[in-house]
């Protein structure tokens, strides 16, 4: 039997590769479900803005700060107040600076009755974002000002794009 072993070495060796394969597998989905519970100090709870049950996912951290995470912004459009030269919207729960510059954008364009290519719109609504202070995260109820000068500013620099620039900035959308 030692003899057909030798003579057998390459199905000797890919067997026992196999059976180490099935059990490295094995092993790890049974650990899978575990690595969930090794999140000590996330207690996960479900609540919304009104403290109702619904699936907006939030953490609570040691800190006590709360995260939202996977989290869909509500329905409708951000909320945006335009007092004297200043765009301003509070934060709700899924929104991101992204999506909040992007309404501020838009108030700010009908406003002045302009409009934007896409480019144009993504080349001022990034811009806008690098300038807001940076943050991990944003907290719910905070309101993000920006400057209706600094808008006018992103918005006349994106109307002087070149065709070269515009499609480099195409390539994002």
């Amino acid at each position: 039997m030692l003899e057909k072993l030798k003579e057998n070495s390459r199905v000797v060796v890919a067997v026992l590769i196999g059976a180490g394969l099935l059990l490295l597998l094995v092993n790890n989905s049974g650990n899978s479900n575990d690595s969930s519970n090794d999140q000590a100090n996330v207690d996960k709870t479900v609540q919304t803005e009104d403290n109702n049950e619904q699936s907006n996912t939030e953490k609570n951290i040691d800190t006590g700060q709360k995260i939202f995470v996977d989290v869909a912004p509500p329905a409708g459009k951000v909320e945006v107040t335009k007092q004297d030269t200043n765009y301003s919207a509070t934060i709700r729960v899924g929104d991101n600076q992204t999506l909040v510059v992007r309404q501020v954008v838009n108030d700010y364009l009908a406003d002045n009755e302009e409009s934007l290519s896409a480019e144009q719109r993504l080349y001022t609504e990034t811009n806008l974002v690098n300038e807001l202070p940076r943050s991990e995260i944003i907290q719910v109820g905070e309101t993000i000002t920006i400057d209706q000068e600094t808008i006018k500013k992103y918005v006349g620099q994106s109307k002087e794009l070149t065709e070269s620039e515009l499609n480099a900035w195409s390539k994002y959308l």
